[in-house]
């Protein structure tokens, strides 16, 4: 045995050649010393978060309290005395236990016939575009052609990706031991989710001050520009000094012209304390531009803490599963406490780097919504945005995986996810193409099965009682 042993000459001091070297995308260096990433980033959303924690207590809570009183102090809505809200409270939980449970399993499941299930996901695909395309040809025969062709695309890409399903597999049963290892990451989520709720809480106040501090005109859509600066304007016959203002009107646009239209231009000028004349005025016109740059920035402000809150449950995770992929040297830089630690300081600029693009492009297709059905130039600009926004959250989710793994930057991480893209870049699409519409079937399968439990509770328990039609829509 001894005698088929090689011996080694090891020189330390010779430098390893590149013949021997692997390519520099299979072989990230890791950089966790390098102090904070992307500071800059991590400063300017600190200041944010603050100014909007800030504006919502200082600005806001003063005109939502008045009103919760107001509210309280009035006659309650009386409903039915048969109604019950009790069995709608246990469907809820009920439902969400049932999807908590099924998701659980749904892991398990994974991690023993991962194959199956995406094998599966496939035929329900092909299942799909056949019922699509028999429903239509009794409604209109010619529009069978367009499900018709994406059955043949859908069989042509099946056989071409065949043999990349056991690759897959392969991800996805990693993927589901890793979390079974790490079952503190469901708790880190449930966390930063309530932090995201009350990220949205803070929002909405600062919002609602803000519209009361530039007395903005939400039937108008305009800043109102009143003679007395002290004097807000009444809308439709409200004070908006005393009256609390309605979030989900001022979202809507395109339900400002009905409600402008139904009124004369004497009804509006005496609901808003104004005359016709000054409805015309040049700074009411220019009060338009000013409430579309404030939303601009309010949209700007509410997406950025959400996308960055919720890609920081995208951080943690992949900084989690990196001892899967790294020696037992390094698996220390990736615990839990460290890869929350790392999330929350030196690469909380890059999270918040890449998220600021994502928000720009959702704070634009905002303003592109309406108009894209009444406009094709711009429809055909809310397209571009669509897609250089599915663009940008493809690249931040591989760059943010890089960040996690390697403590790189987001300029650096994204220079290696596209070094690894240009050599491996169709593997990767295939593989992230036939695991997303896996896990896609598999989310509608949990929400449908929940919906038919919470359903069902509601209908035994409310069939009995005056009010079955309330069991029927559940």
């Amino acid at each position: 045995m001894l005698s088929n042993m090689a011996v080694v000459d090891i020189d330390n001091k010779s430098e390893p050649t590149s013949e021997n070297n692997p390519p520099p995308y299979q072989n990230p260096q890791l950089d966790f010393n390098g102090g904070w990433k992307d500071l800059g980033f991590t400063i300017v959303f600190g200041i944010h978060i603050i100014v909007v924690i800030v504006v919502g207590l200082v600005l806001g809570i003063p005109i939502v309290i008045p009103y919760i009183k107001q509210v309280s102090s009035e006659k309650p809505l009386l409903l039915s005395p048969d109604f019950d809200v009790k069995p709608f409270v246990y469907s809820l939980s009920g439902a969400a236990a049932v999807g908590g449970l099924l998701s659980f399993l749904t892991i398990f499941a994974l991690q023993l016939c991962a194959g199956h299930f995406i094998k599966c996901s496939f035929f329900m695909l092909i299942i799909m575009y056949s019922l699509t395309t028999v429903t239509l040809f009794f409604v209109e025969p010619l529009l069978c052609i367009i499900p018709g062709l994406l059955i043949l695309f859908m069989l042509i890409y099946i056989s071409c990706t065949r043999k990349r399903i056991a690759f897959a597999e392969a991800h996805l049963q990693a993927g589901c031991a890793s979390l079974r290892s790490r079952p503190s990451l469901v708790l880190i989520a449930l966390i930063v989710l309530i932090i995201e709720f009350m990220w949205f809480i803070f929002w909405c106040l600062m919002v609602v001050g803000v519209i009361r501090a530039l007395n903005i005109d939400l039937t108008t859509n305009k800043v109102s520009m009143t003679n007395n600066p002290t004097e807000s304007a009444t809308i439709y016959g409200l004070n908006a000094k005393t009256t609390p203002i309605t979030l989900s009107y001022w979202m809507r646009e395109e339900t400002k012209a009905p409600r402008m239209n139904s009124y004369s231009m004497d009804e509006q000028s005496q609901y808003m304390n104004t005359s016709p004349n000054s409805l015309s005025n040049p700074e009411q016109e220019n009060s338009g531009f000013i409430y579309k740059i404030v939303v601009f920035f309010l949209l700007l402000s509410w997406y950025w803490g959400a996308i960055t809150f919720g890609n920081i449950i995208n951080f943690v995770t992949a900084c989690t599963v990196g001892d899967w992929w790294f020696s037992n040297d390094d698996c220390r830089l990736y615990g839990m406490s460290n890869s929350i630690k790392r999330a929350f300081t030196t690469n909380l600029g890059t999270i918040c780097f890449g998220s600021l693009f994502q928000a720009i492009i959702k704070t634009l297709r905002f303003f592109t919504g309406d108009g894209r059905r009444k406009n094709i130039i711009v429809c055909i600009i809310d397209c571009i945005l669509l897609i250089i926004e599915k663009l940008i959250g493809y690249l931040n989710d591989w760059a943010f995986t890089f960040a996690a793994l390697t403590g790189e930057g987001f300029v650096q991480a994204s220079r290696s996810f596209i070094k690894l893209f240009e050599k491996r870049g169709w593997t990767a699409i295939i593989n992230d193409s036939i695991i997303g519409t896996t896990l896609m079937f598999i989310n509608i399968g949990i929400g449908l099965i929940s919906a038919v439990a919470g359903g069902s509770f509601i209908y035994l328990t409310m069939v009995q009682s005056s009010k079955p039609f309330f069991a029927i829509i559940c």
